[in-house]
């Protein structure tokens, strides 16, 4: 039988530090710029890209969507977005936007999308996975 082991990988990732605004971050990476000089910066910026890793793993784990059309011409997507479960609402007719974040597992999330479609919203039309 074969033997499991944990092991890590080493990932070069551009950055850059400008030496008089003492500002760092990872070229090609959103949400990882610090403040801070040398050493404190390099460990800062280390924790930082850290994190926006685990998030997009934690983005491939719930990559399920499901969309949910209503009667009066709404249209709510269940979604992983800003490292939790939320619903994008589109009016009818692109004529507004808007969302909710932060309802819990996608199970919770897909109930919250439904139960507001039928309450505020004429009813479910129409709902499938994306």
């Amino acid at each position: 039988m074969d033997q499991i082991e944990n092991a890590s990988i080493s990932i070069k990732i551009p950055v850059t530090y400008n030496h008089v605004s003492a500002i760092s971050y990872a070229d090609d990476m959103s949400d990882t710029t610090i403040y801070g000089s040398g050493a404190k910066s390099k460990e800062k910026l280390r924790v930082r890209v850290n994190s926006r890793i685990a998030e997009g793993l934690r983005a491939l784990d719930n990559g399920v969507s499901w969309a949910i059309g209503t009667a009066d011409g709404h249209v709510l997507i269940v979604r992983w977005h800003c490292d939790s479960w939320g619903y994008a609402i589109c009016g009818p007719g692109r004529s507004y936007a808007s969302g909710v974040l932060g309802c819990g597992t996608y199970e919770e999330t897909l109930a919250y999308a439904r139960a507001h479609a039928l309450d505020n919203l004429g009813g479910i039309a129409w709902q499938h996975s994306l």
